[in-house]
């Protein structure tokens, strides 16, 4: 991805967060609404192909350093059923969103990272739109009666 393309869909997304953020800030958002309407914006589209726009080894960097950060959250968010990490991933966003500093673009990273995390990422990639079709093993399987 280009630098102007990158920074065309880092100010609509950035754009979106600020007008979630004043909502929050004057309490029309509740953190339930809040957790859903964070989800909804880093399952875009854009999130995705922002998420996508860093490179394996920078992604795995950042992963770990989460991981390393927070272990027992970690372990805990892994270990769940996939209906309570779901809930469990409105809740981290929310705190990455509570954290975020005076910068949004640094709060969306967050947020971007913290939903792309292995056992996160198949509820924002499912949404995106953007899932691989299976490829085929090129095996062959024989059934027996």
């Amino acid at each position: 991805m280009d630098d102007v393309t990158r920074k065309k869909i880092i100010d609509r997304l950035v754009k979106r967060l600020a007008g979630i953020r004043s909502l929050h800030a004057s309490g029309v958002v509740g953190l339930p609404v809040l957790g859903r309407q964070l989800f909804q914006l880093v399952s875009t589209r854009d999130a995705w192909l922002l998420a996508c726009s860093v490179t394996d080894d920078e992604r795995e960097a950042r992963r770990l350093l989460m991981r390393l950060h927070d272990p027992e959250a970690w372990r805990s968010d892994s270990s769940e059923a996939e209906e309570k990490r779901r809930g469990t991933l409105e809740e981290r966003l929310i705190q990455a969103f509570l954290a975020g500093s005076a910068d949004e673009s640094k709060s969306l990273e967050a947020m971007i990272d913290t939903a792309c995390l292995p056992h996160f990422v198949g509820f924002v990639r499912d949404r995106a739109g953007a899932r691989e079709a299976p490829k085929a093993s090129g095996g062959r399987v024989k059934v027996l009666d």
